[in-house]
C-alpha cells in the first residue's frame, strides 16, 4: 500500500500528457509478477494533484493497495478509503483490514399522522 507514482489506466488520470503506449509501466510489471490485484477503494477518484485545483489541475490516482490473492483470501472484508486532502498535493489513504458491520442510519421522519394517535 503506498504511492506508487504510476497509475493502471489512463482513466486514473485527468488533464496533463497521457502515457505512450511503449512506455513501461512499472506498477503493471509489478502486478503481474507477484499476481497482485487492486483492492479497489471509496472517497474521491484522485489521490494526487498539481497546480490549480478544479478543471485546470493535473490529477492521478498514485496511491492504492494492492495484494495477492493469497492476502485476499485472508482479510476478504479489507476495504481502501481515500480520506480528506491534508495538503494541497495529497491525500492520505486508510487501510481497513477488518471494517466493522455497516449499520445505515435511518433519518428521523416525523409522521403528521402521530398528532392525531390518541395514545
Amino acid at each position: 500500500m503506498g504511492d506508487f507514482n504510476y497509475t493502471i489506466s489512463d482513466d486514473k488520470r485527468k488533464g496533463g500528457k497521457r502515457g505512450s503506449t511503449s512506455e513501461t509501466n512499472h506498477l503493471k510489471d509489478l502486478m503481474f509478477k507477484f499476481g497482485a490485484i487492486d483492492l479497489g477503494y471509496s472517497g474521491s477518484k484522485f489521490t494526487w494533484a498539481k497546480g490549480k485545483w478544479g478543471n485546470a489541475a493535473i490529477k492521478r490516482r498514485l496511491d492504492r493497495g494492492i495484494a495477492n490473492i493469497s492476502w485476499r483470501l485472508t482479510f476478504p472484508k479489507a476495504t481502501i478509503s481515500h480520506l480528506g486532502a491534508i495538503k494541497p498535493d495529497h491525500t492520505p489513504i486508510l487501510l481497513d483490514t477488518n471494517p466493522d458491520e455497516e449499520f445505515a442510519h435511518m433519518p428521523f421522519r416525523f409522521e403528521a399522522a402521530w398528532l392525531r394517535d390518541k395514545a
